[in-house]
């Protein structure tokens, strides 16, 4: 079975990859040609359930102990689907920083299907993809999040999938889960408004304190150090022929 096939489509040639968590369609590089196809919209079908709600909670208390620990910082985790449909967090151990997270490459036992990495911008930084990010999320062909404002009960989220040779922004909605409490108040009101505060009412917010996580994920943080270069000597001879 082909895990690359392109289908000319009404709205140009597309590349549709086969991948653990579905498929990805994205804009491929090859010229637009007649076809009796309907349009395709670039994106990603799940082959798998969304993520429950459930872990993104411990990953955003998580979030929130690194950055009071240790000045603001930055972390990572990442999120696994087993064969028997179990959902797993791994936290590798990461050398972290206010403004950066990096994976040491330590070996982990994580097994199945990877299917995101999600790091968080602090307390004060809002949610978006850096140019660091962007480098760093072109290792595997799978979903990648980002939490900004961590200390805040609605903290923001987005969230992108690398296809392999694109970023394409995913809406939450479509890959995880609402939760169980869903607001009711206001016409078509979603948990997305109570998320990213958008409501035009005051609503407890999913994310709201407490979000237990197992304290053993702190262990996996190390901080960067800074390193301090000494100051020259600068000798000087005084009038005696003595030097200082």
């Amino acid at each position: 079975e082909k895990l690359i096939t392109y289908v000319h489509a009404a709205n140009g040639t597309f590349e549709i990859r086969r991948t653990p968590i579905g498929l990805v369609l994205s804009p491929a590089e090859k010229p637009v040609v007649p076809s009796p196809l309907g349009s395709i919209e670039p994106g990603l079908v799940l082959s798998i359930p969304k993520i429950p709600w459930s872990m993104l909670i411990p990953v955003v208390g998580f979030f929130r102990a690194v950055a009071k620990e240790h000045n603001g910082a930055e972390a990572l985790v990442r999120i696994f689907r087993s064969e028997a449909g179990e959902w797993s967090h791994v936290v590798p151990v990461q050398m972290v920083s206010g403004a950066s997270v990096r994976d040491v490459g330590e070996a982990t036992d994580a097994t199945g299907i990877h299917v995101m990495d999600i790091h968080s911008h602090g307390p004060q930084m809002g949610a978006f993809f850096s140019g660091g990010d962007d480098h760093d999320e072109q290792k595997g062909v799978r979903l990648y999040g980002v939490v900004g404002k961590v200390n805040h009960a609605r903290p923001e989220m987005r969230f992108r999938l690398w296809t392999g040779t694109t970023f394409l922004p995913v809406e939450i909605d479509t890959i995880v889960e609402a939760p169980e409490e869903t607001p009711t108040i206001r016409a078509n009101p979603t948990w997305l408004d109570c998320l990213s505060g958008t409501m035009t009412v005051t609503l407890p917010s999913p994310l709201a304190e407490p979000c237990p996580f197992p304290v053993e994920w702190l262990g996996q943080i190390r901080t960067v150090q800074k390193v301090v270069k000494p100051q020259p000597w600068e000798w000087r001879q005084r009038q005696d022929g003595s030097w200082k």
